[in-house]
């Protein structure tokens, strides 16, 4: 997991340090108070380190992460100096400290400025070594189901949807196009069946295209060889029509659970195994009927030990956060605001809902309130 991040002169940071629950964490803010950039700058250091462990050699390591970080973020020119804030005589650094299952503490820390093209490696991380290990996923804002045979069956067309899409979306179809296991994980199997229950199907994955099959999940008794001390029963996908629906007539909200549901069933998002779960925005082009179970799910993997982070703006999705959790939950609300008087980016963390400060989302429905009462009182409310 991640527990610290440090931006200094980063995009729209003039300096934020934000310290990550090892369970959920929720951003909040305006637009255009950086969360997104927050989300993706935790997101390049985690995956870049994951995918490339045993890299040391500082030359070789200040390339892959300024490849990586041009690629997720795509500023002009695909010029890493182009992230740092326009000011060319101040020096811009990213820091992220993460813990594994092989070691206590592991830091990762870059320098650069408007006037280079790679990443400087701080020298306090050359005399240290090995890299964070656990593979994180991203899920960005739009869904990705519709876009997963171009982004990955159509290597001839690569450079076109590179220049569309940043490598969050290629990253999460890679996981995608896992091979689901044979047996179930124990710790997240019931998550699988629950989102199968609420959109009434799966999605199925080959390689030319995904097919969405209406079903359900049904138990069955185990046989006395199959019989293990913990339970006497299984679970089996059952088709409710011979006939397979295209994955591109089913509803957005519906795909959007289909991806976690998938990340689950290939156990590319496994509590204690996975790295952090990143989710920018997880309401967009979902219903609000759907926000419960949501959280439901987050708070259910956070319960197992997987740490989440997560974009919004949606006030039902953060009071069924505060609806559903209990005191033993471990959830910081990260809030981002902009300072009138200088623009500079402010951040404040607290664990109790009720104490988000400022809250443009419960201040929005507020006002949407006031007017209802006013519309309602007619003359009577002027």
């Amino acid at each position: 997991m991640i527990t610290k991040l440090e931006l200094k002169n980063f995009t729209t940071f003039e300096k934020l340090d934000i310290d990550f629950s090892p369970r959920i964490n929720v951003i909040i803010g305006e637009n255009g108070t950086g969360k997104t950039q927050l989300l993706k700058a935790a997101y390049a250091l985690a995956s870049t380190s994951s995918q490339n462990p045993k890299v040391t050699e500082p030359k070789e390591l200040e390339k892959i992460f300024t490849d990586k970080f041009t690629r997720i973020f795509m500023p002009d020119d695909l010029k890493i100096g182009k992230l740092a804030r326009c000011h060319e005589s101040l020096c811009a650094t990213i820091q992220g400290d993460f813990i594994d299952n092989f070691s206590s503490d592991k830091k990762i820390k870059f320098d650069f400025s408007t006037r280079v093209e790679t990443f400087k490696l701080d020298n306090e991380y050359k005399t240290k070594g090995d890299l964070y290990s656990m593979s994180p996923i991203f899920i960005p804002t739009k869904e990705v189901i519709s876009l997963y045979k171009g982004l990955l069956t159509e290597p001839s067309h690569k450079d076109i949807f590179q220049n569309i899409f940043d490598d969050s979306y290629f990253d999460l179809c890679s996981k995608l196009h896992h091979a689901t296991e044979d047996k179930k994980h124990y710790r997240v199997q019931e998550i699988s069946e629950q989102i199968t229950k609420k959109i009434q199907g799966r999605f199925e994955f080959n390689d030319s295209s995904i097919k969405f099959n209406i079903g359900h999940y049904e138990e069955y008794a185990l046989s006395t060889i199959e019989k293990d001390k913990s339970k006497n029963f299984e679970t089996k996908f059952v088709s409710s029509t011979e006939e397979k629906l295209s994955a591109h007539i089913v509803a957005e909200g519906f795909k959007k659970l289909g991806v976690l549901s998938r990340l689950i069933e290939n156990q590319s998002l496994v509590p204690k195994k996975s790295g952090p779960l990143f989710w920018d925005e997880p309401e967009s082009n979902m219903n609000p009927k759907l926000m419960k179970l949501i959280v439901e799910i987050l708070l259910d993997l956070s319960r197992k030990e997987q740490q989440i982070i997560i974009t919004t703006h949606d006030y039902v999705l953060l009071k069924w956060f505060d609806l559903l959790s209990s005191e033993s939950d471990s959830i910081y609300y990260h809030v981002l605001s902009k300072d009138s008087s200088n623009g500079k980016i402010t951040k404040k963390t607290t664990k109790n809902y009720l104490d988000i400060l400022p809250n443009a989302i419960d201040d929005t429905y507020a006002e949407l309130v006031d007017q209802d009462i006013l519309n309602s009182m007619g003359e009577l409310g002027k």
